[in-house]
């Protein structure tokens, strides 16, 4: 996009700003004239600002503590909540708090996540309340929040699940990014448990790494389906209907898919573009696509790309580079298509780099060899290739001759603990040579065929 014509964008989005929301459609189509791409473009990111205007106008705990100066926390140590005795706040967000608590029936600590009394009537919000419960409530995966209980506490609806020890991955992320090894383990957990979710039809629509938490005993869980979206439910919404500003775009920006912010259909796609930025932030210790405001976040997501990751952390090996660069395409067509995909590779790139003999994969250079599967198939095609060959010439070079044919054994050694499909790098090596002791030969003949598969 040339610079007058963001610039156009800008200023048709600021004054769009200043508009009541019935009237902005109308106010975009005359301002965009006959540029369709620039009016769906300025739909979409008023529509995604006012999603997030909340955390736009203010920082959302100052927000937070103004309304908790009014209202109150919802609950108190000792309380009651059904067959829950409260302990203590374990955090707040917007419109619900989390607190500790110990299930007296069962004898365990749970987690009640209890929406603010003065949100209780917001029906958007209890809606998307209620379909965390039941999007996080149909799974059981050991990547995905334990959801044990749902029910309502004095008008406000609250969720029990299990109480989890430990930091979430924006908290640790704030030290510093992760070590490789612990990068590429973390992701591979949250794509099994996306994996699972996708598997039910379940999008989550928000990954970021507040979502993320890492427990104490090394486990990775997906939490907040609060913006979770089933897609049976989305794939019965029309081209027309995507397109209106009733629903507002959903996600967080800075992790949103280009398709997101477009308020495009979305499938499970875009729950591998929001891991790739996640990943990114992992391993390079920098948001992929941080900008100075909302707007131009969303903006950079559509029309740019990210820096590269050698140039943040120059240790990351090539093989995670590509992956990371291919979740964040811009294009679902051009990404991973599962998350299943992703974690086979994902676990194909940690056995790679817990490899002590392969530096390569720790180091981010490029080998000087193809992959190893490659070499092993090359050298099984040749070798079998040469003893088609033989068993056709034998014969003839047999009857040919007026004596007996005598048998000759050979072997084919390999090193041990080395197949055709072993992971260890293999070179193939064939040479044809005269030797003392022949190995395959025909009768009068003094030459001999040798394969052999040597380590590199």
């Amino acid at each position: 996009m040339s610079t007058p014509r963001w610039q156009q964008l800008d200023q048709i989005f600021v004054d769009g700003r200043q508009l009541p929301q019935e009237e902005r459609t109308v106010f975009v189509t005359h301002a965009c004239g006959a540029d369709d791409g620039l009016r769906a473009e300025v739909l979409s990111l008023l529509a995604a600002a006012d999603e997030s205007r909340e955390f736009m106008a203010k920082p959302a705990l100052d927000q937070l503590a103004q309304e908790m100066g009014h209202a109150g926390w919802s609950l108190r140590p000792g309380e009651r909540v059904g067959s829950y005795t409260v302990e203590r706040l374990l955090g707040a967000g917007g419109a619900g708090e989390v607190w500790r608590a110990r299930d007296e029936r069962l004898g365990r600590h749970v987690a009640i996540k209890v929406m603010l009394p003065h949100f209780s009537t917001d029906a958007e919000r209890v809606r998307r309340f209620t379909d965390e419960a039941r999007a996080a409530g149909a799974l059981n995966h050991p990547n995905v929040l334990a959801i044990y209980d749902v029910g309502e506490h004095h008008g406000a609806p609250f969720i029990v699940s299990e109480c989890l020890e430990g930091e979430s991955l924006r908290k640790r992320l704030e030290r510093g990014p992760l070590p490789l090894d612990n990068a590429v383990t973390v992701a591979l957990e949250i794509a099994h448990g996306l994996g699972a979710a996708h598997a039910r039809g379940i999008v989550h629509r928000d990954l970021k790494p507040d979502n993320v938490f890492l427990c104490s005993n090394g486990g990775v869980k997906i939490l907040d389906f609060g913006v979770a979206k089933l897609q049976a439910a989305t794939d019965d919404v029309g081209a027309e209907a995507s397109q209106t500003l009733t629903g507002g775009v959903v996600g967080t920006a800075g992790y949103m898919a280009p398709e997101q912010v477009k308020d495009e259909k979305v499938d499970a796609r875009a729950d591998l573009f929001a891991l790739g930025a996640t990943m990114y932030e992992m391993l390079g210790g920098q948001r992929p696509f941080k900008a100075a405001s909302t707007i131009e976040t969303l903006h950079a997501i559509l029309t740019t790309d990210p820096p590269d990751l050698s140039n943040c952390n120059p240790q990351v090996p090539l093989p995670l580079m590509h992956i990371v660069k291919r979740l964040l395409a811009k294009a679902p067509d051009a990404r991973f298509q599962s998350a299943a995909d992703l974690a086979w590779t994902l676990e194909r790139v940690a056995a790679v780099m817990a490899d002590p003999t392969n530096s390569h994969a720790r180091s981010g250079s490029r080998p000087a060899t193809p992959p190893v599967r490659w070499f092993a198939w090359t050298a099984a095609a040749t070798g079998m290739a040469m003893l088609v060959g033989l068993a056709w010439w034998l014969p003839s070079q047999v009857a040919r001759q007026p004596t007996a044919a005598t048998l000759t054994r050979f072997t084919w050694p390999l090193p041990a603990g080395v197949g055709l499909d072993s992971p260890q790098p293999c070179r193939p090596m064939v040479s044809r040579s005269c030797l003392r002791e022949p190995m395959l030969r025909a009768p009068g003949c003094s030459c001999a065929l040798s394969i052999h598969l040597s380590r590199e």
